[in-house]
């Protein structure tokens, strides 16, 4: 299927996957003035020319607006440095009809740019689709606070509260973390700890020896052949059970290590 709208431009044809089938799409390249309708800017990167409407980008960004539609005369031709051209590509692809959709490709490019020219659709867009996908990131947090993408913040915020205090502290991105965000990060930790703790001391309470189902130290300590462990792994410090342990001489499953009775 291919879907494609006269900009008078020449044309870049991409091949989107839509579940199990593709669909061919006709994006604008913007490498030539259009035939069609009159652009009236050029945008040089990387030294390409990138053709473009001035009321176009205006209508997408309040930045734009403000260079291009302001009191003083723009000029027909606009240097953009510190940028890559393929990127530029991308967000005028996105911006035109037949609008480019956010895919895993274009996501954080794409945001990027919209941050800098203050393009709020794009970026509300952008985090709505990483939110749906899922897969976050102590790298992601960094990018979606400087971003003020309060939604996929506080989803970012949640997976950095799983990580282990080495885990999220030996990541290169840590030290981006914001004050604020690494305060509730740690204040989340904490809850947690605490409810792991409470859950633990409820099993105590009720005479038993919690391993807990991730714990493999549990369950090999628990196995070895002598009467008492001499070796503590993190639940048995925390519980303090080893020396009421009474350890058989033969191997258990993790389940029924689970249902081990602390003796009184």
């Amino acid at each position: 299927m291919m879907m494609s709208i006269d900009h008078g431009y020449a044309n870049e044809v991409v091949i989107n996957a839509v579940g199990n089938d593709e669909q061919e799409h006709i994006y604008p390249d913007f490498s030539s003035p259009s035939k069609t309708t009159n652009t009236n800017l050029i945008l040089n990167v990387e030294d390409k020319q990138l053709h473009v409407h001035k009321e176009v980008l205006a209508l997408w960004s309040p930045v734009w607006e403000k260079m291009l539609l302001g009191d003083f005369t723009a000029p027909r031709q606009s240097y953009i440095d510190g940028k890559r051209y393929n990127d530029m590509l991308e967000l005028l692809q996105c911006i035109y009809p037949p609008q480019k959709p956010i895919d895993n490709d274009n996501a954080l490019i794409v945001l990027e740019l919209a941050e800098e020219y203050q393009i709020t659709e794009f970026k509300r867009r952008i985090e709505n689709f990483l939110v749906a996908k899922g897969q976050f990131s102590v790298d992601l947090l960094e990018i979606s606070q400087r971003c003020s993408l309060k939604q996929l913040t506080e989803k970012l915020i949640d997976h950095c509260a799983e990580l282990t205090t080495n885990k999220l502290e030996s990541h290169p991105s840590y030290s981006s973390i914001s004050k604020d965000n690494l305060w509730r990060i740690k204040e989340l930790r904490v809850k947690q700890l605490e409810k792991h703790m409470s859950y633990l001391v409820s099993y105590k309470s009720e005479g038993y020896a919690y391993s807990g189902t991730t714990c493999q130290t549990c369950v090999n300590l628990y196995t070895m052949n002598h009467k008492y462990h001499q070796k503590l792994c993190f639940h048995s410090k925390i519980l303090k059970l080893a020396r009421n342990l009474d350890i058989p001489n033969q191997n258990v499953t993790e389940e029924e290590y689970v249902n081990v009775k602390v003796e009184k």
